[in-house]
């Protein structure tokens, strides 16, 4: 940049420096800010992950008179939506909703290219939610009612017992090979497209359990079709305050956070200030007994954090997926 040479060095230091910051630093999010907040969701409108970005979305517009605008950019298991965060413009003026499965990208995609690192690809803001996995159990296949009856209908029934999943390489799927693996047992491992179908399986007696959110089998549950017995986390949920952990029901904790789970992220080289004021906005939206009831109905477990610890769970989680992954010796490549 060439300054009028009467401008002295200092000066034109000084101008220099104002002009880097105000090109580097967007508006923070407040009530003045006029421009939509656009909030990028990686599925198609109608999804659980969509719903919940529309709840904390409208919540937030009230809470700062900033409209939040959802842009559904699905496809290739949540990579559009990720793709299309980590090339937006860091202006604190697009957000989005990410899945912890992100982390495996480089695992799933030949042509990977990105780590998919937080603080390089993409600045975390907050945790949002989680759909914990539970064992659920055709009532008229398996008479199991406790951990420690369904341990032993495995175990009678060994290499013959199958469990339905949402395909190779889905959570669920992965969660049942971890906890298999651990007890030495070995099922027929029957794949459907879809959490879905796997609901539905279950209800109509075509495979004995499955891993699976309370979102997706409540319809079974409430039918009467099918029975859980235990939450595959470390505590129990708000969801089914009734059904014990895996540990409590005498089960082994292999499974245990094997489950979706999303999170809001700003685009990488977003200012801290930005994203600590996002995360102000968005955690309070998140905290409020209405937001979290009806994340709940959906059947989720409403979550916030800080954008450290959102990167630290997003790391662990990456690592334990990892680990399960060479456990088991599957190929993750799509």
């Amino acid at each position: 940049m060439n300054f009028p040479t009467n401008v002295s060095r200092r000066t034109a230091l000084r101008l220099l420096a104002v002009g880097a910051a105000s090109t580097a630093m967007p508006t923070l999010v407040s009530a003045s800010t006029d421009r939509p907040l656009e909030l990028i969701v990686p599925v198609q409108p109608g999804g659980s992950s969509d719903v919940i970005a529309r709840i904390i979305g409208n919540s937030v517009t009230e809470l700062t008179s900033r409209a939040v605008v959802i842009v559904n950019k699905g496809g290739v298991f949540g990579r559009l939506g990720a793709d299309a965060l980590i090339d937006a413009r860091p202006d604190g003026n697009t957000i989005g909703i990410l899945y912890g499965s992100t982390s495996l990208f480089p695992l799933i995609f030949e042509n990977s290219k990105r780590p998919y690192e937080p603080g390089v690809d993409f600045e975390p803001i907050t945790l949002v939610g989680r759909s914990p996995s539970f064992i659920a159990v055709n009532v008229n296949r398996v008479p199991a009612k406790t951990g420690a009856e369904f341990l032993s209908f495995l175990k009678e029934n060994n290499e013959k017992f199958s469990y339905g999943h949402g395909g190779n390489g889905s959570s669920p799927a992965l969660a049942t090979g971890a906890l298999l693996n651990r007890l030495g047992l070995t099922g027929i491992s029957v794949p459907y497209k879809g959490w879905g179908p796997v609901s539905v399986a279950l209800g109509r007696e075509e495979v004995d359990f499955g891993l699976i959110d309370y979102g997706t089998i409540r319809p079974q549950l409430e039918r009467g079709a099918v029975r859980l017995i235990a939450i595959m986390e470390e505590q129990r949920s708000a969801l089914m305050p009734d059904i014990p952990t895996a540990v409590e029901a005498g089960l082994p904790d292999a499974a245990n956070g094997i489950t979706p789970w999303f999170f809001l992220a700003a685009p990488p080289g977003t200012p801290k200030a930005v994203v600590q004021a996002l995360n102000k906005d968005f955690t309070q939206a998140l905290q409020t007994p209405d937001v979290m009831e009806r994340i709940r109905s959906i059947g989720s477990d409403p979550n916030s954090s800080t954008p450290e610890s959102t990167s630290a769970e997003y790391v662990a989680f990456r690592k334990k997926m990892t680990d399960v992954i060479k456990l088991l010796g599957i190929s993750m490549k799509a």
